[in-house]
């Protein structure tokens, strides 16, 4: 099997993949961590799988994963050289880690800011071994590749990717749980008030037909709005 994506350092930090590939492949070349990944809940499994089957919104960003290009050592010569060849710019061809071989080409064109510098673009193949030793750590979408075994035709949905490249175990358990938290914890999002809004409040692009028979949404999203609409704010001030 091979991964096919874009080869980069995101933020001039972690080096990783980014890419796209049938859903199914990445549950069978990943596995949740028990340290810091919860179970899949029953009541959301359930509305992740309506969620995959009704498609009209399927919609959801990239899937986090993580592997070790070094797992039983602290680093290697591969290693060394991979990054070496990132940070100059340079094509590689097969370097070879336990679970996979690494290739890159590289495109460089004049930069429009500088025209002594160049902008580079890499693209690179991961071509994984028949069997993993090791499979890849899932850091964010453990839910959402959960419901895989769902239903066949989720399988071959193609979905995107971040695969990132840790150099040893060490740097694995330390970094994929920091990501972890700050992708779970840090940013700082909606609240429900108002992220309802956004459906409710528009009722030419989301009728009441489709709230009440969406898989999306379903008849709490259309009480919520007929309640909504029927409250005096000026009466009930605390429940602005």
């Amino acid at each position: 099997m091979k991964l096919k994506g874009i080869l980069d350092f995101s933020l001039g930090n972690f080096l990783c993949l980014r890419g796209f590939a049938r859903m199914g492949d990445l549950y069978k070349l990943s596995e949740a961590d028990p340290s810091f990944q919860r179970d899949l809940l029953r009541f959301h499994e359930k509305e992740m799988v309506a969620f995959l089957r009704e498609g009209e919104f399927l919609f959801f960003p990239e899937v986090i994963l993580s592997t070790t290009l070094s797992p039983d050592a602290d680093n290697t010569e591969e290693v060394a050289r991979l990054f070496e060849k990132m940070r100059q710019g340079q094509h590689f061809n097969n370097l070879k880690f336990p679970d996979y071989r690494l290739s890159c080409s590289v495109n460089k064109t004049q930069s429009g800011v500088d025209s002594r510098a160049h902008d580079i673009f890499r693209t690179a193949t991961l071509d994984l071994n028949e069997k993993l030793a090791h499979k890849f750590s899932r850091i964010d979408g453990n839910h959402r590749l959960s419901a895989t075994p769902k239903d066949v035709k989720f399988e071959a949905h193609n979905t995107p990717y971040c695969l990132l490249l840790f150099r040893n175990t060490t740097e694995a358990a330390r970094f994929s749980r920091a990501l972890f938290h700050n992708i779970n914890y840090k940013s700082v999002p909606l609240t429900m008030e108002q992220n309802l809004k956004l459906i409710l409040d528009d009722s030419a692009l989301f009728p009441d037909a489709k709230l009440k028979e969406h898989e999306s949404f379903g008849w709490p999203y259309y009480h919520a709005r007929k309640l909504h609409a029927a409250l005096d704010f000026d009466v009930f001030g605390n429940l602005r």
